[in-house]
């Protein structure tokens, strides 16, 4: 009796190479990298936006404690913390700018503000440069 022949088993493929596997975690490594920079770029921006908005609360304080006060602001003294004695402001993290920071506030103004200055230092931390936020209008 004959045992009939098994047919020939063609290898067949399974699994990627290490060329493939390599190729495939670079593109997933530079579209990470590529999002990781516009993310910080959009993060930067939000930190000076939300200075913007507390500097325009902190304005509106100051113009209350002005109209209670017969037109009169703080002194440069007194500062912000007259806004915390008044009760107005409860928390010092209202007065903190987006990089941990406490606002920086002048009287008279020297810069353009409304009677006086109100700023933070910007992501620097260094007043006085370019990337100051105030309550001043900026040079175009």
């Amino acid at each position: 009796m004959k045992i009939p022949a098994l047919p020939i088993r063609h290898a067949r493929r399974c699994g990627f190479t290490l060329i493939e596997l390599l190729l495939v975690l670079s593109i997933i490594g530079l579209l990470t990298a590529g999002g990781a920079a516009v993310y910080s770029g959009i993060m930067d921006q939000a930190k000076i936006t939300g200075a913007e908005t507390k500097i325009g609360v902190l304005t509106g304080f100051m113009q209350n404690y002005s109209m209670k006060r017969s037109g009169k602001y703080p002194s440069q003294a007194a500062g912000l913390g007259a806004l915390k004695a008044t009760g107005m402001i409860k928390h010092d993290d209202e007065i903190t700018d987006p990089w941990g920071q406490l606002f920086q506030y002048g009287f008279p103004a020297k810069r353009g503000g409304d009677g006086y200055d109100l700023w933070s230092s910007g992501p620097d931390k260094i007043s006085g440069n370019n990337d100051d936020i105030g309550n001043w209008r900026k040079a175009e």
